[in-house]
């Protein structure tokens, strides 16, 4: 199974639509099990969504870009900052009550 990290470094593939075959199989699969790599994703793609209504009420479409790659990066970093210290952390699987560990 794919890490966190993995995961992180592909989401912006996935939401684009640029991965296939196995490798968005792994990804889902990944998000099947893990509870804040599918939180990661949602706000990943709610901040896609929002963007592009702020730039067009923004003459300064680069600097939306820029600031949109910047919110970005500070979600993956704070994402695995967070991982980093509950790297130890049990995450639910779903209905059964069993647990995997999740790599950050």
């Amino acid at each position: 199974m794919l890490s966190c990290r993995e995961v992180v470094a592909h989401s912006s593939a996935l939401l684009d639509g640029e991965l296939t075959g196995l490798a968005r199989l792994r990804v889902r699969f990944h998000l099947l099990m893990c509870h804040r790599c599918r939180g990661f994703l949602d706000s990943l793609s709610r901040l896609r969504r929002t963007l592009p209504e702020l730039a067009e009420q923004e003459e300064d479409s680069e600097a939306v870009e820029r600031i949109a790659k910047q919110v970005t990066g500070r979600i993956a970093t704070r994402f695995e900052q967070t991982g980093a210290r509950n790297s130890g952390a049990t995450e639910p699987t779903g209905e059964t009550g069993t647990g995997d560990r999740h790599e950050p």
